[in-house]
C-alpha cells in the first residue's frame, strides 16, 4: 500500500461572515488611550478586595 497524502477542507457556515479584529495600529490613538486607562483602573488593587 502506498502512502498517500490526505487533505480535508471543512467549510464552517457559521463563520461565513467572519472579519478579523482590528489591530492596535488600526484604532484611533484616543480610543487606545481610553482603553489603557480602563485597563489600569480595572487592574487596580482597590477592586481586588471586599471589606
Amino acid at each position: 500500500m502506498e502512502n498517500q497524502k490526505f487533505a480535508f477542507t471543512e467549510t464552517l457556515h457559521a463563520n461565513a461572515d467572519f472579519g478579523p479584529d482590528l489591530r492596535p495600529a488600526d484604532v484611533p490613538l484616543r480610543t487606545r488611550a481610553l482603553a489603557d486607562v480602563c485597563l489600569a483602573l480595572c487592574n487596580a488593587n482597590e477592586f481586588s478586595y471586599v471589606d
